[in-house]
């Protein structure tokens, strides 16, 4: 900063001093005042790099721990937290407005803080050097706030709407691309790149108007600031005729105006940056401040479980659906170390069940109990310890089969080789030996080297690796075959006579149904329809699980028949019509081309005297 005012005085001197070895500047020669500055801009850029290091190096651990605290929140959040926020716009907060956080107090913090100084300490020398022309320059201070302030407001709403528009973005992207064999089998590519383009013209309009704001302001800056170095000029030149200031003191007050102004500059550019950090960080602080319905951690913990579970008076609907009723005073027990199988129509719960006792959601109102005890009571981690929960179509998580196996283990637990062939083997996992690299085999993202039948049984291994006391499986051998589905029920019966095992199944197959202890049927009004033994169901025609179980099979016998009777039809009509019609040439048209397209469309709706009504017209 000293710069301009030694230039100043090194000009000055030539109307002081004769010659050059005579002249004094500050008591210095000309050289050794060079050496000075030259020390003096060593130590500015050594400090200069120690500025940018440490507030870099401070900004992103600062980041960084943001990140990380948000992503513990997310974590935590319940099922209601999810189903109102899409993934896609999540991991947008998670990277890109993180991003532009970490831009915002990094880099930009520091080049601010320099700007800040430089400006000050130039406004500081230019009243130093003419306190007269200070005063006029300084009638530009506040438009240009009152400018700087308006925009940043500005500038803060847009980065808001740019950075929400660009999680829509990411939002689109990933449920495309994790449905991509969904798209690609209906050739919906050409109406997906629609949607994604919509979101493109989307950000491309906001950040058209972010670039049009930006410069509209940089450019009336800019103007003010040209117009402020003319008039200093011009100001400045009089002043120097009227003997008030120097030629040198005029060189210095110049150079200082352009410190000043790139300051202006720079100080704009990190108020624009700090803004749009301040829409940023707002997103990420609205999942920071998310405080979960259901928190995991509280409560005391569930130190074992014999398996007796207790629905009472239960009604609960989602939180997304709040007036349409799942359960309404839903009441059921199951008993300790029983095999259940749960029942019921399409969308009446079954699977709910499940999610409620891994308090993904809470009910409305009701209990759930757990050996008397309501779950609500109890840690939800500890409370999901007691849970193996296999689904219909199991997540499998990158990595080796090993590791997939071994998941839902505690960090603390030592797992050896044993542990996980013997969970294997009660899954039916004999495939991985056929692998090369066996339990080491890496499965790809999601699985996608393995089966249905694969995922499911890997599924199973990682439950039962838990040694669960309860033990859930929503549909979870639908993709299995016979032998495999009868080798693991093997399993699951010798485990309830060994350690006691509580199972919930949710079926549709006749032969999972059969070998359950009990049977719960849920009806369509949110309540238990019926419940009991198989043997003791299944006979009455009039329960509702012979007619759930029977309801496809006799749908299908209906459909078979009404095929055989549309094709015993057209072969009558066909029939008669070669019997009506006349004797042709070989070279000629029948009819029989024409005439048997329209006996194909209407066999299934025209019966046998409009047929011959119809070939009677036509011949």
């Amino acid at each position: 900063m000293s710069l301009p005012k030694v230039t100043g005085e090194i000009l000055d001197s030539t109307r002081r001093y004769s010659n050059l070895e005579e002249a004094r500047f500050y008591g210095l020669t000309l050289y050794e005042l060079l050496s000075v500055v030259g020390g003096m801009l060593c130590v500015y850029t050594a400090a200069t790099f120690g500025r940018i290091i440490i507030l870099r190096v401070l900004g992103e651990k600062l980041v960084a721990r943001l990140r990380s605290n948000i992503m513990k929140n997310v974590l935590r959040q319940d099922m209601e937290f999810y189903d109102k926020n899409k993934v896609g716009d999540l991991i947008s907060r998670l990277s890109s407005d993180a991003y532009v956080v970490s831009r915002s107090v990094t880099q930009n913090m520091s080049d601010g803080i320099k700007h800040s100084i430089v400006g000050g300490t130039s406004i500081g020398m230019m009243f130093h050097i003419s306190p007269t022309l200070s005063m006029i320059l300084l009638a530009f201070g506040p438009p240009l706030l009152l400018a700087s302030y308006a925009y940043g407001m500005k500038i803060k709403a847009i980065s808001r709407m740019l950075q929400k528009a660009t999680g829509g973005l990411t939002k689109v992207a990933e449920e495309q691309l994790n449905n991509i064999k969904t798209i690609q089998s209906f050739t919906a590519e050409t109406k997906e790149l629609h949607r994604y383009d919509n979101q493109i013209r989307n950000v491309f309009k906001i950040s058209y108007k972010d670039a049009m704001t930006n410069a509209s302001f940089f450019v009336s800056t800019g103007i003010l600031g040209h117009a402020t170095f003319l008039l200093t000029l011009g100001l400045g030149t009089n002043l120097v005729f009227n003997g008030s200031m120097t030629v040198g003191d005029l060189a210095a007050y110049m150079m200082y105006t352009e410190y000043c102004g790139n300051a202006t500059f720079g100080v704009a550019t990190f108020y624009t940056e700090l803004f749009k950090g301040a829409g940023a960080a707002s997103r990420l602080f609205e999942v920071q401040d998310q405080v979960p319905k259901i928190d995991q951690v509280v409560g005391p913990k569930i130190s074992g479980s014999r398996g007796h579970i207790e629905f009472r008076n239960v009604t609960f609907a989602y939180p997304t659906r709040p007036d349409n009723k799942v359960f309404d005073n839903l009441s059921f027990e199951i008993k300790a170390g029983s095999n259940v199988c749960i029942v019921g129509p399409s969308g009446k719960g079954k699977s709910t069940i499940a999610l409620l006792l891994l308090r993904f959601y809470t009910p409305n109102s009701g209990q759930i109990l757990i050996d008397g005890v309501d779950i609500t009571k109890y840690s939800v981690h500890s409370l999901r310890q007691l849970l193996g929960y296999v689904q219909q179509e199991p997540v499998l998580v990158p990595g080796t089969l090993s590791e997939n196996i071994t998941y839902g283990l505690p960090r603390n637990v030592k797992v050896t080789a044993d542990m996980v062939e013997w969970a294997a083997a009660k899954a039916n996992c004999d495939f991985i030996y056929h692998f090369p690299d066996k339990f080491n085999t890496d499965i790809g993202p999601k699985g996608s080297q393995l089966s249905g039948g694969q995922k499911q049984k890997i599924a199973i291994a990682r439950s039962l690796i838990k040694n669960p006391p309860i033990l859930i499986l929503d549909e979870a051998t639908s993709a299995l075959d016979s032998k495999s589905e009868n080798a693991i029920n093997l399993t699951i019966t010798n485990l309830m006579r060994d350690r006691s095992l509580t199972t919930i199944s949710i079926a549709h197959r006749l032969s999972t149904i059969e070998k359950c202890d009990e049977v719960l049927v849920l009806g369509h009004d949110g309540r238990l329809a019926e419940e009991g033994k198989f043997k003791d169901l299944y006979p009455n025609r009039n329960s509702m699980l012979y007619k759930l179980l029977n309801e496809p099979q006799k749908k299908k016998k209906e459909d078979e028949h009404e095929d055989h009777e549309a094709q015993e039809d057209d072969h009558e009509a066909q029939e008669d019509k070669e019997e009506l019609e006349p004797e042709t040439d070989d070279n000629e048209v029948t009819g029989d081309e024409v005439t048997r397209g329209a006996f194909m469309k209407r066999r299934a709706v025209l019966n046998e005297e409009h047929e011959r009504s119809e070939h009677k017209t036509l011949t």
